[in-house]
């Protein structure tokens, strides 16, 4: 027991700085494998030792690698130094015997732990809190029991009877600390640790998409998973069907989409509200809306928006403007972080200031610029667009023609085409999001309208219970933006609906709710910096003000709300008075009610017939009590015979008779007489 607890510790520890993707491969695999090997020895199904001399010919090795990790393959100091903590870790739970060593390990579970706090972005961390707390807790009961189990002088009574107690106040004090150093480090130490050692972290997982370049079957591939990427709420009485835009490509070799290279536009925020358009452009048309998103470390440093942003309200302090109107985060900026927009929802209508509208000829060849592809892209696109008015009915056209004429599907290509458009329109005639977005994008381009594809993610799945959407990496979605002159860039979707599309991934309210634990963790852990940080302990203070200068006023103020409205309400804080003083009783009064209702079960067993030897020296303590309680002292050097013969009391003679007879002959029927003779000894005057 003793030693899977310690294993238990040690494993949350572990999955708790796992889940924080904090150290690198080799320090997790090697501190992995130790808890392993540990965990089979103790099953007993692996039987293995280290002796000390391999142990410190091992240890010196590594002191010898150092020098060559750090030069050649950390090339850092801190994270060499990290690989030589977690080898002697490791060695140290191989070969753990001592108390010493199990103790080593206790202070190194909680290192982690606490350094988890820190680092940890997710709800996984609470469970593994809970779960070390229930483990550190058996842990120090049972090493507790271990260690008087092996003592070699007898255990006295005095123990034995608050044996309870002391384990009791000893698992509440390992509950507090832990509980306490973990929430004091959570409250001191903001988030803003993530950045300080993100230079010897390892890069978290990436999607591909929202940088600038992607090759086509990636997004497909992005689909296949369930990752979340972000969280949404919006300013909304209903939820809606929204395109999160990230980025947009405007260039195409016949494989992949991508833009060249950019520095792009810093925007600088005042006081962290950031304009993103001119005062001039506010003219669009279309539905306003405001709303929040929550970022996750999967998404690089681009930003989604719905529709075209306006405002953007950021801790960040700047963001990037690029060249195909996508925003991302400046170098240096923390990931995971959270903003709050203003946009506007597109609509197809034309432009009261058409002049505002335009596009430079070295955009508009960018934008028309054509690979080489099959012929029959450009025949089939002039087809479509025979006998329409105006761009807009020609782009309609196409996505019309390709969601109609078109299958949709995620099964990726099994090799690699020379010209996956042409196959895709004149062969396979399916394909994934990416596949129809560029079908559309180049046959807008052979009828001259510009045209780009635009990345980002479909709406998500809208959780009522917490009022946000959660939008994962099966989400993922790409489309058409085509400029058509008088109206601007204009979005068009001309991939079908997915036939075989799931339900919505929150399937039960259960989920849901975790979902919506999820969004709290995600507010309160990974959002929580400094300004969160002085904002909540301003209001401990000034509440602990308040409450300490008008505590007499307020509680005069309780009575009286309280005997207006009658019993109805009859003071909060009285109730909460009441229930602390009841547990302040409970916890004085439970030895002894934990006590005498030992003793019933106990009297009402020995009656029934089913005493055991152990009982007799129950009872014979609880017989001493009540001679204590009388003023007789029985010494610790005196046999029960002996005692008996002394103090002369007649029922002291057949009880002492009766103990023995149970204690040492086994004679069950013995101890319903000495029940009775308990009860009798019990009862005032002499005997």
């Amino acid at each position: 027991m003793f030693q899977w607890s310690i294993l238990g510790m040690l494993g949350c520890s572990y999955l708790a700085i796992l889940g924080s993707a904090a150290l690198d491969a080799p320090s997790l695999a090697l501190a992995g494998a130790a808890i392993v090997l540990r965990a089979l020895q103790t099953a007993g199904l692996l039987r293995f030792s280290v002796p000390d001399r391999l142990a410190n010919a091992l240890t010196l090795a590594y002191l010898g690698f150092f020098p060559v990790d750090y030069l050649f393959l950390s090339r850092e100091f801190l994270p060499a130094t990290v690989h030589l903590v977690f080898f002697l870790a490791s060695l140290i739970i191989l070969r753990a015997n001592s108390a010493r060593d199990f103790f080593f390990i206790k202070l190194s579970s909680l290192s982690l732990l606490l350094a988890a706090s820190v680092l940890s972005a997710g709800l996984s961390f609470l469970v593994f809190l809970v779960t070390f707390l229930v483990c550190a807790i058996g842990a120090q009961i049972s090493g507790e029991i271990r260690r008087n189990l092996r003592a070699e002088q007898k255990v006295s009574g005095r123990w034995v009877t608050g044996a309870g107690r002391r384990l009791a106040v000893l698992s509440g004090f390992v509950f507090a600390a832990v509980a306490a150093l973990a929430s004091g480090f959570f409250f001191i130490l903001p988030r803003t640790a993530e950045a300080a050692l993100r230079h010897f972290t390892p890069e978290r997982l990436r999607l591909p998409g929202f940088s600038n370049e992607v090759r086509l079957g990636q997004i497909g591939a992005i689909r296949l998973t369930s990752t979340p990427v972000m969280h949404a709420r919006l300013e909304s009485y209903r939820p809606l069907a929204l395109k999160w835009r990230g980025s947009a490509l405007a260039e195409f070799d016949g494989q992949r989409w991508f833009n060249q290279p950019e520095e792009g536009r810093r925007l600088v925020s005042d006081q962290g509200r950031l304009r993103l358009v001119a005062y001039a452009q506010t003219w669009r048309r279309g539905q306003r809306i405001a709303g929040e998103v929550q970022l996750k470390n999967a998404t690089g440093d681009a930003l989604f928006f719905p529709g075209s942003p306006e405002v953007l309200v950021i801790e960040a302090g700047s963001a990037i403007r690029t060249s195909v109107d996508g925003y991302r985060l400046p170098r240096g900026a923390p990931r995971g972080l959270r903003y709050q927009f203003y946009s506007v929802l597109d609509t197809p209508e034309p432009s009261r200031y058409p002049g505002a509208l335009s596009l430079t000829e070295e955009s508009r060849s960018l934008y028309l610029k054509m690979p080489r592809v099959d012929p029959r892209v450009g025949d089939l696109a002039r087809n479509l667009t025979t006998g329409a008015r105006g761009d807009l009915a020609r782009a309609r056209a196409i996505e019309k023609h390709l969601r109609n004429n078109y299958g949709y599907t995620i099964e990726l290509l099994q090799n690699e085409v020379d010209d996956p458009i042409g196959h895709f329109l004149f062969v396979r005639k399916k394909g994934h999001c990416e596949y129809f977005a560029s079908a559309m994008a180049l046959m807008l381009r052979t009828v001259g309208i510009p045209s780009r594809i635009a990345t980002g993610f479909q709406s998500g799945v809208y959780n009522p219970i917490s009022g946000w959407y959660l939008i994962r990496a099966s989400d993922a979605h790409s489309w058409v933006e085509g400029f058509l002159e008088g109206y601007g860039w204009v979005t068009f979707d001309p991939t079908p609906p997915d036939p075989s599309a799931n339900a919505p991934g929150l399937l039960s309210r259960a989920a849901m709710y975790l979902d919506a634990a999820e969004i709290f963790w995600q507010e309160w852990v990974v959002s929580y910096d400094l300004e969160r940080q002085i904002l909540l302990a301003d209001r401990m203070g000034q509440s602990s003000r308040a409450f300490s200068v008008n505590w007499a006023y307020r509680w005069d103020d309780v009575r009286a709300r309280a005997s207006d409205i009658g019993a109805t309400v009859a003071s909060w804080w009285a109730l909460e008075v009441a229930l602390v003083a009841l547990a302040v009783l409970g916890y004085l009064l439970w030895p002894r009610l934990h006590e005498w209702c030992a003793r019933i079960y106990r009297d009402q067993r020995v009656r029934s017939g089913k005493a055991e030897a152990s009982d007799a020296t129950l009872m014979y303590r609880r017989m001493l009590a009540a001679l204590r309680r009388r003023g007789i002292e029985k010494p610790g050097w005196m046999t029960p015979n002996e005692f008996a013969r002394v103090t002369n009391l007649p029922a002291l003679t057949r009880f002492t008779a009766a103990y023995e007879a149970l204690r040492y002959a086994g004679n069950a029927s013995a101890a319903a007489s000495m029940v009775a003779l308990l009860d009798e000894l019990d009862r005032p005057g002499p005997r």
